[in-house]
């Protein structure tokens, strides 16, 4: 399973490992747990899923964040999750408002976006 979504989805799953498969996993009976279950129902993050963050599906709109985050630190400005939170909000809203009824820019999914500097 853990192969299979690498090859398909590299930029989702590059990090995923059987470990994190194996707590979605009810093996009393071999199928997904209820908690999984719930979690995918809710829209939920998997915990221990790897995955890049939901912008991993828009590469140009991830660029975009990590090219400003990364202008902001060479500038001396020290990044924080509000400045981080505002700079993925503002370039979501100017080139993807749709996303914002979908997915929530919370503390915990501001690093996703993962960027080196």
């Amino acid at each position: 399973m853990v192969n299979g979504l690498k090859r398909d989805q590299p930029q989702l799953f590059s990090r995923l490992y059987k470990g994190a498969i194996a707590k979605w996993i009810d093996k009393t009976e071999w199928q997904w747990s209820q908690a999984t279950l719930n979690n995918v129902k809710n829209g939920h993050t998997l915990s221990g899923s790897g995955q890049s963050g939901v912008l991993a599906c828009f590469p140009t709109i991830q660029d975009n964040i990590i090219e400003r985050l990364k202008s902001l630190h060479q500038s001396g400005l020290p990044i924080n999750v509000v400045v981080a939170r505002s700079i993925m909000l503002a370039v979501i809203h100017a080139q993807a408002p749709e996303l914002l009824t979908k997915f929530k820019c919370s503390e915990v999914s501001t690093f996703s976006v993962h960027w080196s500097v």
